[in-house]
C-alpha cells in the first residue's frame, strides 16, 4: 500500500501551476544554453576558423550541464526539503498526522519521498537533451550517464537527509534553509582553498619531505572525488580518441562519396553535352 503522506502530497504538488512553470523555464534555458554553446563552438562571434569537431562541442556542452546540474541540486533540495516538517507544524496539520494512525516514521519517510520526486522532476527534465545530445554524436556512452545518476543520487540522499533533520528542529522554514545553505557553502569553501590555495603552499613548504607532500597530493586526489567533473571527465575521455578516431574514418568516407557522386554528375553533363552536340551537328 502507498504511503498515505506521500500519495497526499503527491496529489496536492499535482495540482500546483509552480512546478510545471519551473520545469518550462528551465527546459527554454537549456535550449538557449545549446545554442550559445554551439556559438562559442563554432568560434561566433569571436572567430570562424575552427574544425569541426563534435566532441569538443559535447565536451563543453557537458561542462557546461554538470556544473549547473549540481549547482540546481545544492539550491533546490533545501528549498524543497526544509520546508517539510515546518510547513505542516506551522499550519496545523503535524498534529493532525500525529492523532491519526500513521507512525512518525510514515510521516517522515512520505514527506521526505514526496519533496524528493518533486526536486527530481525539475532535475530530471535535460536528461533527454542530454542524451540526445551526446547519442547525437555518438560520444556518450552509457557509463557516464550512470555515473552521473548515482552521483546525484548520493548528493541528494546526503543534502536531503541533512535538510529534514534540520526541518524537524527548527522552527522555521526559512531558519532550516539558511543553516543548510551556510554550512554547505562553507565546506565548499574550505575544500575549495585546500585544494587551490593550501595544498600547493604546504606542498611548497615541505619540498624537502617527499612523504609528505606524497600525503598532500594522495589528500588532493581524495577531494577532487567530491568534484563531479573530475570524476565523470574519467567516464567520457576514454571514449574520446576512439571516438574521433571513427568519426574521422566516417568523414572520410563522406567526402570520398561525395566527390564520386560530383565526378559521376560531371560525367553525365558532358556525355549529355556531347550527344547534343552530335544531334546538331552529325559527323559527314
Amino acid at each position: 500500500m502507498l504511503n498515505p503522506v506521500l500519495a497526499l502530497d503527491l496529489r496536492l504538488a499535482s495540482r500546483r501551476s509552480r512546478p510545471f512553470t519551473l520545469r518550462f523555464l528551465y527546459a527554454l534555458w537549456l535550449l538557449l544554453q545549446v545554442v550559445v554553446v554551439g556559438c562559442l563552438w563554432l568560434g561566433w562571434p569571436i572567430s570562424l576558423s575552427r574544425s569541426w569537431d563534435p566532441a569538443e562541442f559535447v565536451e563543453l556542452f557537458l561542462q557546461f550541464y554538470i556544473i549547473q546540474h549540481f549547482a540546481l541540486l545544492a539550491v533546490a533540495v533545501p528549498a524543497y526539503l526544509c520546508g517539510a516538517i515546518t510547513e505542516e507544524r506551522k499550519s496545523g496539520r503535524l498534529i493532525l498526522l500525529l492523532t491519526a494512525e500513521i507512525t512518525p516514521w510514515s510521516i517522515v519517510s512520505g514527506k521526505f519521498l514526496a519533496r524528493m520526486l518533486q526536486v527530481s522532476a525539475v532535475v530530471l527534465v535535460p536528461l533527454p537533451l542530454f542524451c540526445l545530445v551526446g547519442g547525437w554524436f555518438g560520444y556518450l556512452s552509457w557509463l557516464t550517464v550512470l555515473s552521473l545518476l548515482l552521483l546525484s543520487g548520493a548528493f541528494v540522499l546526503a543534502l536531503g537527509g541533512s535538510c529534514l533533520w534540520q526541518s524537524v528542529r527548527a522552527s522555521e522554514t526559512r531558519h532550516a534553509a539558511l543553516k543548510v545553505y551556510c554550512v554547505l557553502g562553507f565546506v565548499l569553501t574550505l575544500l575549495l582553498l585546500y585544494v587551490h590555495i593550501g595544498a600547493p603552499f604546504l606542498s611548497r613548504q615541505f619540498r624537502a619531505y617527499p612523504e609528505v607532500r606524497q600525503a598532500l597530493a594522495e589528500s588532493r586526489r581524495l577531494i577532487s572525488l567530491f568534484d563531479p567533473l573530475y570524476v565523470l571527465a574519467q567516464t567520457w575521455i576514454e571514449t574520446r580518441e576512439r571516438y574521433g578516431r571513427t568519426f574521422t574514418r566516417s568523414l572520410a568516407r563522406a567526402v570520398r562519396n561525395a566527390q564520386k557522386r560530383r565526378e559521376r554528375k560531371t560525367g553525365e553533363a558532358a556525355l549529355a553535352a556531347q550527344v547534343s552536340r552530335l544531334r546538331d551537328d552529325p559527323p559527314r
